[in-house]
């Protein structure tokens, strides 16, 4: 995969995740162990696997995540 590839990757992931654990009828407590738990560990092979800028991740996942 190529660094655009992972890039995209991650904002569908993270879009696609955030979406569905925000429609759940959840107290947001347990929401929050579905981001910390399940959500992150989704995203962490990207970061792992290729070299993102602390830049682009402020960027483009910041004003999903807000």
């Amino acid at each position: 995969m190529s660094e655009k590839e992972h890039k995209q990757e991650l904002i569908t992931l993270m879009d696609d995740i955030m979406s569905e654990i925000d429609l759940k009828p959840l107290h947001p407590k347990n929401k929050l162990l579905l981001y910390s738990r399940y959500l992150l560990s989704k995203l962490s092979w990207h970061f792992t696997v290729t070299t993102l800028s602390r830049t682009w991740v402020t960027e483009n996942m910041d004003s999903v995540v807000n």
